[in-house]
């Protein structure tokens, strides 16, 4: 899947400008209603049971400048955001204050692509599943191919020991992260991060990558080193 806008002049862009967005930007930009709420509400979380469950339900707790591009287009620079993993939402807050606590999320939108302190997702819309919609962040994009993570989260209820010799189980937030190699037709290849099956995704290219991994001692499991294998695997295409 192409994207509008290379990742290196997102990032080039996100030191030069300043943060902007008016409220009619604003209006265009978010929903009403942030949407985390009502997941944490299905689930009987409250703000102070958050502070107790193992885990956590971001990507990374505190906000962080993120610039928010239209196709080409910078709508908002350095603005506080977040990725909600458990709701599948980028969070918005108007400002970096301590006594700002409203916060607000970005409309899900394929038009959009979020940069959050160099890292870049986008929102894939799946018209033959809506349920496997969502954020994905881009790991690598390349020439022929590109790859992408979808993380999930998973709620984990509270376990009451059943015995004297057992002990409570706190409430835990699970963690699951998905890989795929994504053309630019916006087909998607799930890869399996186990060595063997994980080449079975380069093809007839297969032996090339597989002797370059050894040769850069690369491992497939580490999302750093599996950037740097589609980065050789889109220069021999």
């Amino acid at each position: 899947m192409k994207l509008h806008l290379s990742i290196a002049f997102i990032s080039l862009i996100s030191i030069s400008l300043y943060s902007q967005i008016n409220q009619g930007a604003h209006n265009k930009l978010v929903n009403a209603r942030i949407e985390a709420e009502i997941f944490f509400e299905q689930y009987g979380i409250s703000e102070e049971d958050l502070k107790n469950i193992k885990g956590s339900p971001y990507e990374t707790n505190y906000f962080q400048p993120g610039n928010i591009f239209e196709n080409t287009e910078l709508k908002a620079s350095k603005v506080p955001m977040r990725y909600n993993i458990f709701s599948d939402e980028i969070e918005i807050k108007s400002s970096f204050q301590p006594d700002d606590t409203e916060i607000s999320v970005l409309t899900k939108s394929p038009n959009y692509i979020v940069d959050i302190s160099g890292s870049t997702y986008v929102y894939v819309l799946n018209s033959l599943s809506s349920d496997k919609s969502g954020y994905f962040k881009v790991l690598h994009e390349g020439d022929h191919y590109d790859l992408y993570k979808k993380s999930s989260i998973t709620y984990i209820k509270k376990k009451f020991a059943e015995t004297n010799y057992q002990q409570d189980q706190p409430a835990r937030f699970d963690r699951n992260d998905t890989y795929y190699m994504v053309n630019k037709q916006g087909r998607f290849l799930e890869l399996n991060t186990k060595k063997r099956k994980f080449l079975k995704a380069f093809g007839d290219k297969k032996k090339n990558v597989e002797n370059y991994i050894k040769e850069q001692k690369l491992s497939t499991k580490e999302e750093a080193d599996m950037a740097k294998i589609f980065k050789y695997y889109n220069s021999i295409l």
